[in-house]
Formats: C-alpha cells, sequence, structure tokens
C-alpha cells in the first residue's frame, strides 16, 4: 500500500486516480495469493471464505470509477442463513478479509457435548496493506479453538487471549513483524446452547435486530474515547488531530507494530472488548461489517435496511448486494465517505424456522410495527469474568430512526449512491460518534461522554 503514514487508516488525502497501476490477480475465497504472505500462512486448502477482491485497477482507472465488483458467498443450516458481502470500491486495493463459518472445528472432547455445532464469523479491515487482515482470517479461528479457555467453555477469555496470543505470534513473524500492516478485528462466536461472544478491537461493529431495535455487540476504539486516550498517554504515546501519534485512526487492532515499542504496554491494543448476548425467539438478524459501512450507516439504520429489504423480498444475497451499493459514493469526497473499502456479513437467526418463515415473520412485524427508535447496548463481559457473569442487560443510549428526508429512507438504494450526499456528511460520518455503544469493562460513564462530544443537540 505504499508509505503508510501517507495512507493509513482513514487518512483521505490519498488520490483516488490508479492510472498505471498494476492489476492484482483475484484470489478465490479458498485460497491466498502466496506472494503476498508470509510462509508461516498455513499451506492447506482452507475451509472458510477469506475474500480477496480483484482491484481490476487498470480497468476501473481508465474510467475513473470505483470498482464495484462483489464477492457474495451464502451458507445455511437449520438454525442460521448467512450471506458475506465485500466491495473494493473507491479504493486502489481490496484490504478486508473476513470468515463465515457455520461448523467450527473445535476439539473432539467439545464435540460430544452438543450436536448442535458452534459458528464463527468475523471482519478483518487492513489498513497499511492486507498481510495481516489475509494472515488473521486464516487463523485466529483456528487458535481460538486450540486455547484451553475454549475447552474450558470460558469463552470470553479465549477471545482475549487469542488476541494477544495471535498478535504476539505476528510479532515475531519477520515479514507481518516489520511490514507495517495492521487490522481491525471483529469476531463472532455463536454456541450450540444459542449464546453469542463478540470479541472487537477498533472499529468494525457488530449490532443485532431484536425486534427491529438495534442492539450494539461493540464498542468503537478510537483515539478520542476518553479511556482510550488516558490510556495511550500513560503508555508514553501521542494524540494528535485524533489520532495515535498523529498517524493511525484507531486505538486497538491487530498488527500496527511501530505502535507496539512495549507489547506488554501497547500503544495501540490487541486487547479485544467482549460483548455476551444470549440469543432470544426476537433476535432476528447480525449484522458486522467494517467502518466502511458504519462511516455511512448508523446502526438502527442499517438494521432498518435490511428489514425493509427482506420485507420486500430480497433475499440475503441480494440484501447485501444493495447495502453495498447504499453506502458507496457517486464520487470521492474529501470526506472520504463511502469511499473506503466495504465487508459486511448478516446472519440470520433462524431458531428452527426455514428461511421463508423467517422472512414472513420480519414482514408481518415491518408491516404491522414501526421499527426501534433506539439502539440500546448488550453486556459487556468484564476481563478476566467467567462468561456466565454477563447475565441480564445494561441500560441504553438511545438512537434515532432514519429520518423521512434521508436518502433511502424506505430500505431502498439511493439512486447515485448514498454516501456523496450532504445528508450523509452530515448524519453517516458526523454523527458516526453519536451512535450507541455496548458499555466497556472500565470508564463507561467517561467513555459515552466523549463519544457524545457536541452532538447531544442533533436531532
Amino acid at each position: 500500500m505504499g508509505n503508510k503514514h501517507s495512507k493509513t487508516k482513514k487518512k483521505v488525502s490519498r488520490s483516488h486516480s490508479t492510472a498505471g497501476r498494476k492489476a492484482k490477480t483475484m484470489a478465490s475465497s479458498h485460497e491466498v495469493n502466496e506472494q503476498q504472505h508470509p510462509p508461516t500462512v498455513p499451506k492447506q486448502p482452507l475451509e472458510v471464505q477469506v475474500v480477496q477482491v480483484s482491484s481490476l485497477a487498470e480497468e476501473y482507472a481508465a474510467y475513473g470509477l470505483p470498482n464495484r465488483k462483489k464477492e457474495i458467498h451464502v451458507g445455511a443450516d437449520t438454525e442460521l442463513s448467512f450471506v458475506t458481502g465485500a466491495m473494493q470500491g473507491w479504493r486502489d486495493t481490496m484490504e478486508d478479509a473476513h470468515v463465515a463459518l457455520l461448523k467450527l472445528p473445535i476439539p473432539a472432547e467439545l464435540s460430544a457435548i452438543s450436536a448442535k455445532p458452534f459458528a464463527f464469523f468475523a471482519v478483518y479491515d487492513g489498513h497499511g496493506g492486507d498481510a495481516v487482515s489475509q494472515y488473521a482470517g486464516q487463523v485466529l479461528h483456528r487458535r481460538l479453538v486450540a486455547r484451553p479457555e475454549f475447552s474450558f467453555l470460558d469463552y470470553p477469555a479465549a477471545l482475549r487471549t487469542t488476541f494477544w496470543a495471535l498478535d504476539a505470534e505476528m510479532r515475531k513473524d519477520p515479514y507481518l513483524g516489520t511490514g507495517g500492516a495492521g487490522c481491525t478485528a471483529i469476531a463472532v462466536l455463536i454456541t450450540p446452547d444459542g449464546d453469542i461472544f463478540v470479541g472487537n478491537a477498533g472499529d468494525c461493529r457488530a449490532v443485532i435486530s431484536v425486534g427491529g431495535t438495534a442492539v450494539a455487540l461493540s464498542t468503537d476504539h478510537k483515539p478520542t474515547v476518553p479511556a482510550e486516550a488516558e490510556r495511550i498517554l500513560k503508555s508514553g504515546g501521542r494524540i494528535e488531530d485524533d489520532r495515535v501519534e498523529g498517524d493511525l485512526a484507531v486505538s486497538r487492532a491487530l498488527g500496527d507494530f511501530e505502535y507496539k515499542p512495549n507489547p506488554d504496554d501497547p500503544l495501540v491494543s490487541p486487547e479485544p472488548d467482549v460483548v455476551h448476548h444470549r440469543v432470544t425467539s426476537d433476535v432476528e438478524f447480525l449484522i458486522m461489517a467494517c467502518d466502511g459501512i458504519w462511516d455511512c450507516l448508523r446502526s438502527q439504520e442499517a438494521v432498518d435496511f435490511v428489514r425493509q429489504q427482506v420485507a420486500k423480498g430480497a433475499n440475503l444475497s441480494e440484501t447485501a448486494e444493495r447495502l453495498l451499493d447504499h453506502c458507496l459514493a457517486v464520487e470521492p469526497n474529501e470526506m472520504g465517505i463511502g469511499c473506503d473499502n466495504m465487508s459486511v456479513i448478516i446472519v440470520a437467526m433462524l431458531s428452527g424456522k426455514d428461511y421463508s418463515s423467517w422472512a414472513t415473520a420480519i414482514k408481518e412485524r415491518v408491516s404491522s410495527t414501526t421499527d426501534g427508535d433506539s439502539t440500546v447496548v448488550a453486556t459487556t463481559v468484564a476481563s478476566g469474568s467467567p462468561a456466565s457473569a454477563s447475565s441480564g442487560g445494561s441500560p441504553g443510549r438511545t438512537g434515532e430512526k432514519q429520518s423521512p428526508e434521508s436518502p433511502g429512507g424506505d430500505g431502498s438504494t439511493p439512486e447515485g449512491g448514498y454516501a456523496a450526499t450532504a445528508y450523509s456528511i452530515r448524519r453517516g460520518y458526523g454523527r458516526r460518534g453519536q451512535d450507541a455503544q455496548p458499555v466497556m469493562a472500565k470508564g463507561v460513564e467517561e467513555m459515552m461522554a466523549g463519544m457524545d462530544g457536541d452532538k447531544s443537540g442533533e436531532q
């Protein structure tokens, strides 16, 4: 990706012209281009969906257009139905990766506990290149099930230790440890008993629809969050222009070793917040995506969009494709809104129903009720606490229902793209911080106050 200090995550000064660049070769969803990755990447065929989208740079550059080619994959069993979607968009290259596993391979001793499988989904939003995101996409879930905490059914601890151990593993690699790449990461584990555990480091995001109301399952980790800023400063770092060391726009990530001179006290931490939520009959679906989506849509707006598309008869593939197009800017803009790589995973919670019955139930709810007007928060599992400590909920913060005047307010894809409009710059970018966030284990009130900033008067 070139000089990372001029093309760090979310810097928008980069040129969107791709003239003269060399087109990349597409890697399928089951293989990785070995020339771009270190020898430590597993050579065996992958049963996961790790997607690297072809840039087709020369072809699109000739017309000054974004790369709208989409990688779409679907899968289903009796409990879940999912779609994954990825689009390079206006970026020079595709640096995201994602994983979708309906049947996560687990230790033999756990296989005897339940006939139902564990499911695993993850989005890895790369910056400074795709090396770290691709590597994490291949191995993080493998390291997760190998952790002793996983065998002890302590899934929050297993997620936390996996993030830290994977980061240490990559640091030692001669390629990953010195290449300057990093990625934010969000991983979702769904247990056979119907529990969702979400590990998040960075600004990817997960949200579930509970009867039409968005319930946030992750917290955006930014240097502007008071608790994050305090940690960075205590570790000897500085924050300039709302960035770590004036460069990186996220405060937690895998890789980015230049911001981790002290592995035990890094400026940019691999520590994930872990959130637990129980799947109940009113949990309709899960959305997890990189910040390229959340820069353009608030959590409730994304939930509304999916519900309205399903109610209109769209299947999950169509819904994902329309969501990606909905967020794509019609042209590059100085805010960078709608110009990032975009990856999204939508998981329908079938709970034993067939897909048709699930979709019909959502259609009936949409037609008979008004979509939820608030985003609430799920429970964060405190560091070191067992999974059982996460029962219950916590008070939510008021969100905002999609405004009638907003583009695509009925869930349709607005002509010309969503993010290039004045509305999206005001509501999508300027209000992202106001979107409700799950609480963190520490500094809850300070974090919420910092995220609200001076936006409390917006309607």
